[in-house]
């Protein structure tokens, strides 16, 4: 999918992402302890979420679900993302002209919503991204969900612990700080899901990555819930196109003529 089919079609509606669908295992079942050599955790989290490359740039056509404390919103987006943190937004109305524009990189979070003539700008914090998202996710994790992965700890003397439940190997990785998150990966080494903790042990949010095609190392579908029941997401991805791109400019959304900016700060 071009990025010229991305500039020129009309799209709408109400920006509204991620979210976290508990994983659907049966933990009674035995667990057995895996070696560290065996485990091999770095190159096994490398593998798990290297489909997807910095320079590789996702388009596609996804079925949006969200389920928010402001009511249930079935949504199809038009959505442009690149790791780490950039991502493009156009959600697309049954009928009628647009309703909201989303982009965000690294340093800018911009959301257009012409139906109101609003413009809003400011940094893609995780507060900025719940005002608008319903999720109370940072750009950078919201990126990586959205392409097949899970965040990364960068805290540093991260602890790891393997174990599998039946063909499945479960990866735990642990700060020092304590927080710690979970990841479960098939026999051939697909994310299956991702489970994220504080440093109390509680459960903040889990994703579920499913609907593998064949020969395919990216889900057809991601679910995301927040742990308290406040909000989930189910994406579903149709016309999946990955291509390296160095013209970044389809993550920008100037403030058209004559409208007023709202900063969110």
């Amino acid at each position: 999918m071009s990025k010229w089919y991305f500039r020129t079609i009309n799209v709408t509606g109400i920006v509204v992402l991620l979210a976290v669908m508990a994983v659907a295992y049966g933990c009674v079942q035995k667990k057995i302890a895996v070696t560290q050599h065996d485990c091999q955790a770095n190159k096994i989290i490398g593998e798990s979420i290297g489909a997807v490359c910095e320079k590789d740039v996702l388009s596609t056509v996804a079925k949006v679900d969200l389920v928010s404390p402001q009511g249930h919103h079935p949504i199809r987006a038009l959505m442009v993302m690149k790791r780490p943190s950039f991502l493009r937004i156009e959600i697309l109305s049954p009928v009628g002209p647009p309703d909201l524009f989303f982009a965000a990189t690294p340093e800018q979070l911009c959301i257009f919503i012409p139906s109101r003539g609003e413009y809003y700008q400011g940094s893609p914090s995780s507060q900025n991204l719940e005002r608008f998202l319903a999720l109370p996710l940072d750009m950078e994790s919201m990126v990586m969900i959205l392409t097949g992965g899970y965040p990364v700890m960068n805290d540093g003397n991260l602890s790891y612990k393997c174990y599998r439940i039946g063909n499945n190997l479960h990866v735990e990785m642990r700060a020092k700080k304590g927080h710690f998150q979970v990841v479960q990966l098939s026999k051939s080494n697909k994310l299956l899901s991702f489970i994220k903790y504080d440093v109390y042990g509680k459960k903040l949010y889990q994703v579920r990555y499913e609907d593998y095609k064949e020969g395919e190392r990216l889900p057809g579908k991601i679910t995301v819930e927040i742990a308290d029941g406040s909000s989930s997401l189910r994406v579903e991805y149709t016309q999946l196109q990955m291509e390296e791109a160095d013209d970044l400019s389809i993550f920008e959304l100037p403030p058209p003529e004559g409208i007023k900016v709202i900063n969110l700060e």
